[in-house]
């Protein structure tokens, strides 16, 4: 992302971030501090490993892929966070960061389709071309990290 174009637009509100990158995430925050503009502009977190993480530096929710697989665990850790409830946040991260990490283990969406379909929340994770399904031993992998979650 531009900064430079976001300053511009006034009706740029918030940035998906999920870059990995904690110096560029705080660096969009603080360089669009100053901006006056009807609206504040956030930064949103696109790395649910992060998610933790990078509320601690001023964004203003997450777009999850986790939460997919997950809902009530994702909703109470950032609701824990909002709370100013730590412990229980940092709690819960943990608890879901394997999860986290497998689930981006191949290009989204393939491992958290699969995941859902593991898990019954949907009839088949087959994805459309130019995506493919993956090996039976990534599946393996997402049948084993889901079973400490039922």
């Amino acid at each position: 992302m531009n900064i430079e174009m976001v300053k511009t637009i006034p009706n740029t509100v918030a940035v998906k971030e999920a870059s990995g990158n904690m110096d560029q995430m705080m660096a969009i925050i603080h360089d669009l501090a100053d901006v006056e503009r009807e609206y504040p502009f956030v930064l949103i977190s696109g790395d649910d490993s992060l998610a933790l993480s990078v509320r601690s530096i001023d964004d203003q929710g997450c777009i999850s892929v986790t939460v997919n697989i997950e809902p009530k665990r994702m909703v109470a850790m950032y609701n824990s966070l909002v709370q100013g409830d730590i412990d229980t946040a940092r709690k819960i991260h943990y608890e879901l960061l394997d999860l986290s990490k497998t689930l981006f283990m191949e290009v989204n969406p393939v491992p958290v389709k699969r995941a859902a379909e593991i898990r019954g929340q949907i009839v088949s994770g087959n994805v459309r071309l130019p995506q493919d399904s993956f090996a039976p031993e990534i599946t393996e992998t997402l049948r084993k990290v889901l079973s400490h979650y039922d």
